[in-house]
């Protein structure tokens, strides 16, 4: 292996050096990403690329993708026999349409996770059914289905009046918190 690399004219190990290099930290980054941990090094931030409306993601990982992308376009041009300025200038346009795809990926995902939130103000005076028992006078909580737009979504439930039990109807009066509301009971349609 190192008889290999000593064969390589400078120019040729420096693109090499870039692309295996910063290719395995941005591998070991995007595993430890997937696997749900956080890289301490990560250092996300808004930067205006287009107009001021912060859509834009300077973050480790894209950066490390500029140099990973660019070391590749660099050492793929130098084996194709192209001369200096040409392999300059596809390893940096390389870089940056990879850099790039990457920041617009990374701020796609970060949209689905806004975009798929909790708006629990759209349950304010919607009904439900109770699903666990939600105890009387705020003494506990219990557990509520409710519609939020296409979706049923659980939320913890507590009530001001008496207990509420599993399968009945109950009105959501109130937002007490992002996860949690107050409700009152529905009169049933027998009565």
């Amino acid at each position: 292996m190192m008889n290999w690399w000593e064969t390589l004219p400078l120019i040729e190990q420096i693109f090499a050096g870039m692309a295996l290099g910063f290719g395995s930290l941005l591998f070991i980054l995007l595993i430890v990403s997937l696997l749900g941990g956080e890289a301490d090094l990560d250092f996300d931030t808004d930067i205006d690329m287009d107009g001021g409306d912060g859509q834009g993601t300077l973050s480790v990982k894209t950066i490390l993708s500029f140099l990973t992308f660019s070391g590749f376009g660099g050492w793929g041009a130098l084996s194709l026999g192209a001369p200096v300025w040409l392999v300059v200038v596809v390893a940096l346009g390389v870089g940056y349409t990879c850099m790039s795809l990457l920041a617009l990926l990374l701020v796609y995902l970060m949209r689905l996770g806004h975009d798929g939130g909790r708006d629990v103000q759209a349950v304010l005076q919607q009904r439900g059914e109770v699903y666990l028992l939600i105890p009387e006078k705020r003494q506990g909580n219990g557990l509520i289905h409710v519609r939020m737009g296409s979706r049923l979504v659980e939320l913890e439930a507590v009530t001001n009046g008496p207990s509420i039990e599993s399968g009945k109807l109950a009105r959501v009066v109130q937002i007490l918190g992002e996860n949690r509301v107050l409700v009152e009971e529905m009169p049933s349609l027998s009565s």
